[in-house]
Formats: structure tokens, C-alpha cells, sequence
């Protein structure tokens, strides 16, 4: 007896959506602009205190550099569709 075809549960609305990109090059130079200029302004900072709290305040302006330039990325794509 053959076995029935599996039905996969992605419609085919959900299957031709064309796939974002979420690493482009504009978030991937944020990121590591952020983490470095925020690594070195804490270091000025934080000079006499724990070490840790550098590594926090970097992946902060990692964090906040990637979101801007996710931000940066689609305001380009925008601008290119109008």
C-alpha cells in the first residue's frame, strides 16, 4: 500500500513571501560601530570600576546600533520603492 503525500501545514500565500533580509550590511556596520564606540566610551567612563559593566554598555550600543541600522537599511529600501 502506498503511502498518502504529507501535507505541510505553510499555505501557499506563506510560501512565495519573498524573505527578509535581517542582517543586512547597514545592521552588521551598526552593530559593530555601536559595540565599539560604546565599549570605549565605557572604558573612559567605567575606568575604575568592575569589568563586566564594559561588556554590558557594548552589547547595549551593539543592540542599539543594530536597530538603527535595520532602521537606516529600510528607510533605503523605502525611499528606493516611491
Amino acid at each position: 500500500m502506498a503511502r498518502p503525500k504529507r501535507r505541510t501545514h505553510a499555505s501557499v500565500s506563506q510560501r512565495n513571501k519573498p524573505q527578509r533580509d535581517w542582517f543586512p550590511l547597514s545592521a552588521f556596520a551598526g552593530t559593530f560601530g555601536g559595540f565599539l564606540l560604546a565599549y570605549i566610551a565605557a572604558e573612559g567612563v567605567y575606568y575604575l570600576r568592575p569589568h563586566p559593566f564594559h561588556w554590558g554598555v557594548a552589547a547595549i550600543g551593539g543592540i542599539l546600533g543594530y536597530v538603527l541600522g535595520m532602521g537606516w537599511d529600510f528607510m533605503q529600501k523605502h525611499r528606493q520603492t516611491s
